[in-house]
């Protein structure tokens, strides 16, 4: 009959015969060895446990583990493990292979051999002046527009880059030009201080999609101050997400 005891000191030895052919049997999973926990065994092999006594009835309990080559040792825990039902452990897993480091780039190799840069790219970077992975690290936008420098209408100025907050009054499509085959859009927009027009040439779809709910906030270059023209306007937002 077997004692909570016995089936716990049963199930350590499953546990140390795991750890040993983990660790290549080199006897260091018990503290002291295994030896004394096999003696400890070998004094409950008298009571009515049936893998115990098979363990002490082929000596298996007093072999004298640390005396043992690894390679004795492992055939031991074979044996052991064929008495006690302890399966084979997995073998291990060879270890992955180390990805390859990620490849160095001379600042002045070409440009083309970052993977970003397509075949149809690489004109257009030649174009500005990009022609090794240095000249792309240092290529800076040629101009900042700051819209938070606000004008009113009766402030703008002839040929500047300027921001204004108008509201906008009407929107129509123009047709210039010889039988009107130049199409634009042509919207009046002001502030407290005046109105202005602005036109969008060769853009008709403009005037559809303004309407006098819509704030535009335009950025423009005028050509002539405090007169209703604003010959040069680059692009209109909307502010405030609307």
């Amino acid at each position: 009959m077997t004692t909570a005891k016995t089936a716990d000191r049963l199930k350590t030895l499953r546990d140390i015969i795991a750890r040993e052919a983990q660790g290549g049997f080199a006897d260091k999973t018990v503290i002291g060895g295994l030896d004394a926990f096999l003696r400890t065994l070998g004094a409950d092999a008298q009571g009515g446990d049936a893998a115990l006594r098979a363990l002490a009835d082929r000596g298996l309990l007093d072999v004298g583990y640390a005396a043992l080559a690894p390679s004795q040792r492992k055939r031991w825990s074979e044996e052991v493990g064929r008495i006690l039902g302890v399966s084979e452990p997995p073998p291990k897993r060879a270890p992955r292979a180390a990805s390859p480091p990620p490849p160095r780039f001379d600042l002045d190799a070409d440009v083309s051999v970052l993977r970003a840069v397509t075949a149809a790219q690489r004109p257009r970077l030649e174009r500005m002046g990009v022609r090794a992975v240095r000249d792309l690290i240092f290529l800076f936008p040629h101009r900042h527009l700051d819209y938070s420098r606000r004008r009113s209408v009766a402030q703008v100025r002839p040929g500047e880059e300027q921001t204004i907050v108008v509201n906008l009054w009407e929107a129509h499509e123009l047709r210039l030009g010889r039988e009107g085959r130049l199409r634009a859009s042509e919207a009046v927009v002001g502030d407290e201080t005046g109105n202005i027009r602005a036109m969008w040439f060769g853009q008709p779809w403009v005037a559809g999609s303004l309407n006098r709910a819509l704030e535009p906030t335009p950025s423009a270059s005028c050509s002539a101050a405090r007169r209703a023209s604003s010959r040069d306007v680059r692009r209109w937002i909307r502010p405030n997400g609307r």
